[in-house]
């Protein structure tokens, strides 16, 4: 697979992280949409003129959260790859978002940039995405 013919949409509200997880995708030929919130990477998912091949959200956006956006992307393109991000780790995630803080689906804050790009490797060379459930 050739990562350059990737898209991902990025989300996250804070810019400094925003802009650190961007280069990194970039430096490694991914095509990145960037978004700030829910309402912006809905536009920007809908509006873009190509396919999304993966979504990588922090779960802390101001009004909806990632876990809500990921259920309403993967409504309108249910293949869509997911890798969610966050500080909050443990009970913090299940009480906030119903989802557990284990899994390939999943990237606690702060991480490397060899493993947030190994990470999005991986699950774009996933044949299928499995995290539409509250598990994971």
């Amino acid at each position: 697979m050739s990562e350059g013919y990737k898209t991902i949409l990025l989300v996250d509200d804070e810019a400094s992280q925003g802009e650190r997880m961007r280069r990194i995708l970039r430096a490694s030929g991914y095509r990145v949409v960037v978004a700030k919130d829910y309402g912006t990477a809905m536009d920007c998912f809908q509006q873009h003129p190509g396919v999304i091949d993966m979504l990588v959200t922090d779960l802390a956006l101001p009004g909806k959260n990632g876990y809500e956006l990921n259920l309403a992307l993967r409504g309108l393109q249910p293949k869509l790859k997911v890798l969610f991000t966050s500080a909050q780790v443990g009970a913090e995630l299940h009480r906030f978002y119903g989802m557990e803080a284990s899994g390939e689906h999943f990237l606690a804050k702060p991480f490397t940039p060899a493993d947030f790009l190994g990470r999005v490797r991986y699950l774009l060379e996933r044949a299928e995405s499995s995290c539409g459930t509250a598990g994971g």
